[in-house]
């Protein structure tokens, strides 16, 4: 299962389905704020490209603050969405379903 992330979604969207990829974790910015970290990404689940779940996820990971942030750099000027796999270490996972 594919892990995207969405960038360019208002934090009140919840992730879309991703053409051509009909199994997936697609992840998009959220706002929230922890006490100066936003390591908040809305998220949902699909499976043959039917969502079956939304939930929250919070990803932080070494010297950076803001995951969504983060996340955008990588992806970079072009525009649409990013594969990734989370080859950095992660410090903080959780998952609020």
């Amino acid at each position: 299962m594919d892990v995207v992330y969405v960038p360019g979604l208002s934090w009140k969207q919840s992730p879309p389905p991703i053409p051509g990829t009909p199994n997936a974790i697609v992840l998009s910015q959220n706002n929230w704020d922890d006490f100066g970290f936003q390591s908040t990404l809305n998220a949902a689940i699909f499976v043959k490209g039917v969502r079956v779940l939304d939930f929250v996820l919070k990803v932080l990971t070494p010297a950076n603050r803001y995951t969504a942030t983060y996340l955008d750099s990588l992806i970079g000027q072009g525009g649409g969405a990013g594969y990734f796999q989370f080859q950095t270490q992660i410090i903080y996972l959780s998952l609020v379903i």
